[in-house]
Order: structure tokens, then sequence, then C-alpha cells
């Protein structure tokens, strides 16, 4: 968790603007009652309260350190796909987004909403699940995460732990590790996807249109892969010099 911090917070500190949505705005979606600063959305965090804010989340929900690899692929793709910028004034909603996703996709026993709700006592079930509808839309229902990607943000993070001196977890990513979580994330991917048959049962009348349908899936799939393939990232860091939106450098 406090590697992922230390990545969220290089985000913060090194985006080329502030490009987000209302929806991520904490302002005019409070997480808490309490009153936001006046200079809220142009006061960076500190990486402590980062990790502590994750920390609340994943040791109420009881969440594995697997989720919290995802959450930062999560995280990083939905400011891909998104073209947003990680900033002050929305970094807390992103990553709940984030963390909430994951958890339900990789973790063995899923954390509903309302279970949120009981951590976050000040947010409504109604809120988090718009959250989760918006955040699930900007990814494209796309929640796969293939064994090379997971791989590579594994590395990652322990190359950040060893540059700031944190101890990390000594059990080795093994091969079959990394395809159990990725067959996990493919399940659930198809249980999260509206009912492909149920969709295409209302325009089908002739064989014509099944392959023309047939067709637009393969399209789209081809255009997933080509956006999934610039998710893959290399087994370097890079912090201060990067200028890519993504702190992970894309390879």
């Amino acid at each position: 968790i406090k590697c992922v911090s230390i990545a969220i917070h290089s985000h913060i500190l090194h985006r080329k603007s502030n490009k987000t949505m209302e929806i991520f705005d904490e302002k005019l979606h409070p997480l808490s009652k309490e009153l936001l600063p006046d200079d809220y959305d142009i006061r960076i965090p500190e990486q402590n309260t980062i990790y502590r804010f994750m920390r609340v989340l994943f040791t109420a929900a009881q969440l594995t350190a697997e989720c919290a690899i995802v959450t930062l692929v999560y995280l990083e793709r939905v400011l891909s796909y998104g073209e947003l910028d990680l900033c002050p004034s929305n970094w807390k909603r992103l990553v709940l987004g984030a963390v909430m996703l994951a958890s339900k996709v990789w973790d063995d026993q899923a954390v509903w909403n309302v279970d949120f709700c009981q951590i976050l006592k000040d947010i409504t079930v109604n809120a988090m699940n718009e959250l989760e509808r918006e955040y699930v839309q900007l990814l494209q229902f796309n929640v796969n995460v293939a064994s090379s990607i997971y791989a590579k943000y594994y590395f990652d993070l322990r190359q950040i732990a060893k540059e700031n001196q944190i101890s990390f977890p000594d059990e080795l990513l093994t091969k079959e590790k990394a395809i159990k979580l990725e067959a996990l994330s493919m399940i659930n991917n198809r249980l999260q996807q509206p009912s492909s048959s149920s969709m295409l049962a209302s325009n089908q009348s002739n064989s014509s249109q099944n392959h023309t349908n047939s067709n637009q899936v393969s399209s789209q799939q081809q255009s997933s892969a080509l956006s999934y393939l610039t998710l893959r990232r290399s087994a370097s860091v890079e912090f201060t010099q990067s200028q890519r939106k993504s702190l992970l450098i894309i390879s």
C-alpha cells in the first residue's frame, strides 16, 4: 500500500494539467461532512496522507496485496482512457473508485458498496453506485489484467520499495499465480459486462445482421487490445524527469 501511495503521490506531483470530471471532484461530491479548505484543489497532499487514506480502506475491508497492485493498474487505466490528471481535487475519489472495483474483481470475498459506506460513513450507497458506474464506463468495461501487466506492476513496485527503503513481502510472484490472477479478472470481467446475448437478441432478424454484429464485436475487441497494449509497463521506474501522464513508463 505504501509503494502504491508513493506512485499516486508522484502522479499528482508531475501532472501536466488539472483535467478532471465533476464526478471525481471532492467538493462537488464530498466523502465526509467536514468542510474542505478553500485551497483544497491546489494543495498537494502529502504521501503519508494518501497512504493513510488507502490503509483505512484496505484494513477495514481486509483487502489483499494483490488488490493494491490492481488498484494502481485500474487508476492508471482510467487516467489514460479518460485523459484525466490526478489532482488535489480528485485523487481521493479516483483512488476510491479503483479500490472499490479492484476489491470486487480480484478479492476472493467481494466487498459490496454498502460495506464501503460503513467505512466512509458520510457517503451514501447511491453515491458509491454512481461513482462505480462512471468508473466502469471510463474503463470501457475493460477490467482484465494480463499476467504480464500484473508482473510488470509487481516488479515496478518492488523497485519503488527498494529506492525508498521499504520492506517488501518476500513472497515470489510465480507464473502460476500470475496466470490464476489473470483468469480471475477475465471471469469477473465477463460478469461485469452487460449480457451480449441479450443485447444482440433484439437486433437479430437474419443471418446478415448476425454477421455484421460479429464483425463489430471483433473490431471492438481489436480496438480494446490496442488500448490494452499501451498499458504495458517497463521494469524501470522514473519519477522526476518523466513527462508522461503515467508514472510507470510505457515500454
